[in-house]
Order: structure tokens, then sequence, then C-alpha cells
């Protein structure tokens, strides 16, 4: 089985994953519809890294895809969801036709992108951290700013105190970004800078709403 073949073969397992939790439970589709389009955009994104890092390209397109696959089987798992995935995804990887020593290198980043532990002995990898950085720019995209903006929605005060949060948030993040690549960090860096001068502009424009001292 070729490269395309094989990548192929994992993307339709992982959609075929969601659509069977789907299926099982129907009330969970908006959380099942975001958790894919969140393993697209890592996706995405972890395959841009790869190519600045001069990583394996396929290994870290893989365990993009199969980043989040415990949570997309309807399940969260909190902080085990990367461990969970990873001892589920090795039989499925195996059957594609990867060899052991990439079925290990797969499972390590699937399962040690949440907390950087993978509950089993591996050497650290540049495919790993690939998939920490792509996982964390999405998780820190403006895109995933504005649903958390939105889902606090609840009257216009409200809204502002959680933008003055995020802001908080954001700042404190670009104090110490939790990115392992040089790529990864310069990306992360420039999407936060973005943001706060986006969300310090909304604050200040709405400091404006008042009747001035005339």
């Amino acid at each position: 089985m070729g490269k395309k073949a094989r990548l192929d073969a994992v993307l339709k397992y992982a959609r075929k994953e969601r659509d069977r939790a789907l299926r099982q439970k129907p009330s969970l589709s908006a959380s099942l519809n975001y958790r894919w389009g969140h393993t697209l955009r890592v996706v995405q994104r972890g395959m841009k890294l790869a190519k600045k890092e001069s990583a394996d390209v396929e290994l870290v397109v893989v365990a993009c895809i199969l980043h989040d696959i415990a949570k997309l089987s309807n399940k969260s798992h909190g902080l085990e969801h990367g461990r969970i995935g990873a001892k589920k995804v090795r039989p499925i990887l195996r059957q594609i036709g990867y060899k052991n020593k990439q079925i290990d290198a797969i499972a390590f980043a699937i399962a040690s992108h949440v907390d950087g532990k993978a509950g089993f002995e591996h050497p650290d990898t540049l495919e790993a951290d690939i998939l920490n950085d792509a996982d964390k720019l999405d998780r820190f995209s403006v895109y995933r700013t504005m649903l958390r903006l939105r889902s606090n929605v609840k009257g216009h005060r409200k809204y502002l105190l959680s933008v003055g949060k995020e802001l908080d948030m954001l700042k404190q993040y670009r104090k110490k970004p939790p990115m392992r690549t040089e790529s990864g960090k310069k990306a992360f860096l420039k999407q936060l800078d973005l943001q706060i001068t986006f969300l310090e502009q909304l604050l200040e424009d709405h400091e404006l709403t008042v009747i001035p001292e005339l």
C-alpha cells in the first residue's frame, strides 16, 4: 500500500469512528462535528509545520488525524484521551501496513500530546513536538477564541467581562508559549499578537461609549 492509500485509510477510519459516534449519540452532534473540524485544522497546521521543520510528514499527518480519536469515538476521557487513543489505533495502523517503529512513533505523539506523558517508554521525537504545536495553534486560534467568546454571550456586560478574561489568558500564554518547535512558536506568537491587538481595541472602543465631558 502506497503513502496516499495509507493516509486515505487512516482518514477513512477516523471518519467512520465519528459517524458511528454520531449514530449512537445524536445529542453530541455539535461536539463531535466541532472535534472533527478541529482535527482537520490540526492536520493542516501539522503538515505546514512538518515541512518547515523537515520532519516525517506522513507520520505527522497520521498522528494529527488520530490525535483526538478517543473524543471522536464519543467519549472525552479528559487528560487520558491521548493515551487511550494511542492504544486504540495500534491495531488499525498495523492493518493499514505501518511498521512497528512507525506505529510506536505515531502512538507516542498521540499519547503525549495532552500533557507530555505517553505512559510508555519512547524517546522524544520532532513529530510529537509538531503534533503538540499544531494542536496548541488551533486551541489558541482566532477561530477558537471566537467560539469561546460566543459561548459566553449572556448579555453585553458578561460578554465584555469574558473578553477581558480571554485577553488576560492570551497575554499569560504569550509570556510562556507552550510550543516545542521554532516554527510553531513563531506562528503561535503571531496569532496571539493579532488577537491581543483586536481584543484590546474592542475594549478600548467600548470605553468610548460614554457621554463626553464637555
